[in-house]
């Protein structure tokens, strides 16, 4: 198998979610399954299909393109709410969010999350996500309410 524009992953990630043992026939549907699963690691912005490629008479090889995506992102969004009467004080509301993606090129991703709707609540989250741990996805999402 071989890897085209993985600047960053490492390429021991591609090829685990491409599920192919040497198999004794061609199998497109199996192929394309791998490339959906590729995809769906949120980690490239675009996945090229699959290239097949002669080895040898009885062998064929195959070739992925992969685009990596940006790593990082915040997002947010902010707003005032007036006072219902004068006695009263507005408040702010509002989202936050700080993630990062693909860490160390090893698919595993972590984000941060702030949110206050109301004045009397807000809620602070953070999410972590393993791709592979013990041959298990792990996701682990922890969020605090206050």
């Amino acid at each position: 198998m071989k890897i085209i524009g993985n600047n960053i992953t490492d390429s021991t990630i591609i090829t685990r979610e491409f599920f192919l043992n040497e198999k004794p026939y061609y199998d497109k549907n199996a192929i394309e399954a791998s490339r959906n699963r590729i995809e769906h690691l949120g980690i490239f912005s675009e996945v090229s299909p699959a290239e097949i490629f002669a080895i040898n008479d009885s062998s064929i090889g195959i070739t992925i393109s992969v685009s990596e995506t940006r790593s990082t992102y915040i997002d947010g969004i902010l707003g005032y709410n007036p006072p219902p009467t004068k006695t009263q004080s507005g408040f702010l509301s509002g989202f936050a969010s700080l993630g990062f993606t693909n860490i160390y090129g090893t698919a595993r991703n972590e984000s941060l999350d702030f949110r206050k709707e109301t004045r009397e609540a807000q809620e602070i989250g953070a999410s972590f996500v393993v791709r592979w741990l013990f041959r298990l996805s792990v996701h682990l999402r922890v969020f605090f309410f206050v």
